[in-house]
Order: structure tokens, then sequence, then C-alpha cells
């Protein structure tokens, strides 16, 4: 009996140690993984306050490479920001949350753009910023080049549609509207073969619609 609880207790010392083993390896992939990260990542703890960061959140925001202080790199960060004081705000606000995950892209004095995004942890959030420039400059001039060409469409004097893969109207011309008599809502949608005469219509069906609709 007396050799049975002996073989319990070692088995359990060597289960607790494999389990310490175990954590401190994964520990350590944590903690490589979190400083070569490419994005700006801070863990927040239970009171929004700054606990440790990476690298890449220091040179991101232009903090003194030797900054230890969570308070001061915390205020640092803030200033930075043309919304500072948002993010302050959502810091406290968040820091308790056990679900949402949040994600906007906020901008810098210096007038760059970054992705902010939080998630919980089972102790606290963290938080990461990568700078993402480049990408809202592109679909802010793909918006404006949509604008462009929408206003060339509907603004162009010929009665002008375009339809869809099933052959319903997905756009048509100011023209197009004047010329029928129809406001936009009340065509999108529709087959376009309803706004053609009799005769039209069947060419349309016959001809046109299996031409260009498959």
């Amino acid at each position: 009996m007396q050799r049975s609880e002996e073989e319990k207790r070692v088995r359990a010392e060597e289960e607790r140690a494999a389990r310490a083993r175990t954590a401190d390896g994964t520990d350590e992939i944590f903690r490589a993984v979190f400083e070569t990260s490419p994005v700006g990542m801070v863990i927040v703890d239970g009171l929004g306050q700054f606990s440790i960061w990476n690298a890449r959140l220091t040179e991101l925001f232009g903090a003194p490479a030797s900054s230890c202080d969570p308070e001061a790199m915390r205020r640092h960060v803030i200033a930075q920001l043309e919304d500072g004081g948002e993010l302050e705000k959502e810091l406290r606000r968040l820091a308790k949350d056990p679900t949402t995950v949040t994600r906007e892209i906020v901008r810098c004095r210096d007038g760059r753009s970054l992705e902010q995004m939080s998630r919980p942890l089972p102790a606290g959030r963290v938080w990461s910023f990568e700078e993402v420039t480049t990408r809202v400059e592109l679909e802010k001039a793909l918006r404006s080049s949509e604008q462009r060409y929408r206003d060339l469409y509907n603004k162009t004097p010929v009665m002008m549609h375009s339809i869809d893969h099933s052959g319903r109207i997905v756009s048509v011309s100011d023209a197009w509207l004047e010329r029928l008599g129809y406001e936009r809502d009340e065509v999108i949608g529709r087959r376009s073969v309803e706004f053609l005469t009799p005769e039209g219509r069947q060419y349309a069906e016959r001809e046109v619609l299996p031409a260009c609709c498959g």
C-alpha cells in the first residue's frame, strides 16, 4: 500500500513537471511571435493599463527604444493619434470585456492610417496596430474613380442601361429614366425586356440575352 502511494506521488510530480515544461515552451513561442510580429502589439491589463508591448509598437509610434514605463508608453501612443481620447476610453471600457472584438481605421497626427484591432485574453486584452496608409489611399482613389464613372454614366445624354447575368437591370442613365418616365428605384432589379415593345422583347429573348447572358 505504501509503495503504491509512493508511485502515485512520483507520477504526480512527473506530470506537474511535464506541464511546467509545456507551459514554458508555450511561453517561449508566444514571446518569440510577439516580439517578431510585423504588427505593433500591446497587452493591456484588466484596468486598461499597458502591461507589455513589442518592438514594432515602439517603432510604429516613434517612442524611444528604451521606453519601459507602461504609463508613459500609454500616454505616448494616445498622443500620436488624432482621436487619442477615444482610444483612452476604449482601453478602459473593453479591459474586462470577455467577448468583444474590435477593428477600425484610426489616423495618426502625422497623417498615417492604422488598422487598430483588439481581442480579449483570459486576463486583459491584446491590442494591435498595423500601418495601412497605402491601402486606405488606394481604396479612397478607387471610390473616387467609381464615383466619376457613375456620374459620367448617369449624366450622359444617351439612353443607357446595364444588366446582370440574368438580364435584370443593375443601372440606368438619367436620360433613360427621363425618356421612359420612371424613377431609378422603380426599374433596378427588373428584367430589361419588360421595357421593350413586344417585337423588341421577342428579339431580345431570342438573340440578345442568350448571347450576352449565356
